[in-house]
């Protein structure tokens, strides 16, 4: 598209960047930036298919390849874990010192990696997200030499063999 047309319309999403999150080709979800709750909606759909009110704002939001789970993560440093069919929360604990400004899961589903205010990146094992209900489980890997907030992390395609992270942060120009 280079008309600079709008092409579609969702009613209720007021939602920064790193807290919209697609969910395959039917659907993406959006953490509000006003209030917390979540909203998904199917593409085409003016209107949103599922409200849910969550425990904070969400500043990022991630979803696994097949839909069934959406991680978010907030100002408090938390990282949350749901079940997206049911709404049902399956995790919540400190993943960083300062807000979870943005998320990212392997497209094998298997590793979670976490960038945050407090200038860290985290990966994890996706199944231990969001088994570890109020624990947190260990990371595999941390990366600590940033001196400035990680607002942006994307990983390669390949899965964990991929080894291949992009991390931004903030730079003072």
């Amino acid at each position: 598209l280079h008309t600079a047309n709008l092409t579609q319309h969702f009613n209720q999403c007021a939602a920064q960047g790193e807290a919209v999150a697609v969910a395959g080709r039917g659907s993406f979800f959006a953490g509000l930036s006003d209030q917390p709750k979540a909203m998904a909606w199917a593409w085409g759909q003016e209107q949103p298919s599922m409200r849910a009110v969550l425990p904070e704002k969400m500043s990022s939001m991630c979803v696994t390849s097949d839909g069934a789970f959406v991680l978010g993560g907030g100002a408090s440093g938390t990282l949350y874990g749901w079940e997206a069919a049911s709404g049902q929360l399956l995790a919540a604990f400190g993943a960083h010192y300062g807000e979870v400004l943005s998320i990212a899961i392997t497209d094998d589903d298997s590793r979670v990696v976490t960038g945050g205010h407090d200038a860290i990146v985290h990966t994890w094992e996706l199944w231990e997200v969001l088994a570890a209900g109020t624990s947190t489980p260990a990371t595999r890997q941390s990366w600590t030499e940033h001196s400035l907030p990680v607002t942006c992390v994307r990983c390669g395609v390949g899965g964990v063999a991929a080894h291949m992270v992009s991390v931004l942060s903030l730079i003072h120009i």
